[in-house]
């Protein structure tokens, strides 16, 4: 969450937000969620209290139109991201779905396919605003752009120094539960659990 500056820009969620993970028994799979900021975790409690240099709002988009949140199942959620082993993230941000799949085609090259999703019942304004809330991801998103150039730092570190090594541990060395937060590395852990078995490893 706090690699996305984005979410807490734009009051989609703040670090503070109430988020959990749930993993399935083997911990391979992960459902990450987050709710939209109310009451002491507003965005402007945000605003007001943030360590960080806040900059913009929704005054600074030309469409700003984009960020506004339908709430279609009276549950407040505004992020749900299903991560299933070893390839596959089925996300729900905001009012838009989609499903990433990634297709490993050599050992240092993949595709990720993107696919955008809607329900056949929608009315055109909310087709409309599920495609116009597109533009938060995909190759080019507002947000999913971030994650790329994070992807892109690290596979060139790698590539550097292929000879040189770092550990860094957060919590613990194991994969059972730490906490629900989804601030922990219970996910990746256990994503690096089904890849060693699945290696044989």
């Amino acid at each position: 969450m706090l690699l996305h500056l984005f979410y807490p820009t734009f009051g989609i969620a703040t670090p503070a937000t109430k988020t959990t993970i749930e993993m399935n028994e083997e911990r391979y799979h992960n459902l990450f969620t987050v709710w939209r900021p109310s009451g002491d975790n507003n965005l402007d409690t945000y605003k007001k209290n943030t360590t960080r240099e806040f900059k913009g709002g929704k005054e600074s988009l030309q469409s700003p139109q984009f960020l506004r949140f339908i709430n279609e199942r009276d549950d407040d959620i505004a992020i749900t991201i299903e991560s299933l082993f070893p390839n596959s993230v089925f996300q729900h941000i905001q009012n838009g779905f989609a499903v990433r799949q990634i297709r490993p085609k050599k050992i240092d090259e993949f595709e990720l396919h993107w696919t955008y999703l809607g329900y056949k019942d929608d009315s055109p304004e909310l087709r409309e605003h599920r495609l116009r809330q597109a533009n938060m991801l995909g190759p080019a998103g507002l947000i999913a752009m971030e994650d790329a150039e994070a992807g892109e730092i690290i596979q060139r570190a790698i590539i550097r120094d292929a000879d040189q090594n770092s550990f860094v541990e957060m919590g613990g060395d194991g994969y059972g539960d730490m906490d629900s937060t989804g601030t922990d590395e219970n996910s990746i852990r256990g994503f690096w659990k089904g890849y060693r078995k699945l290696m044989g490893l």
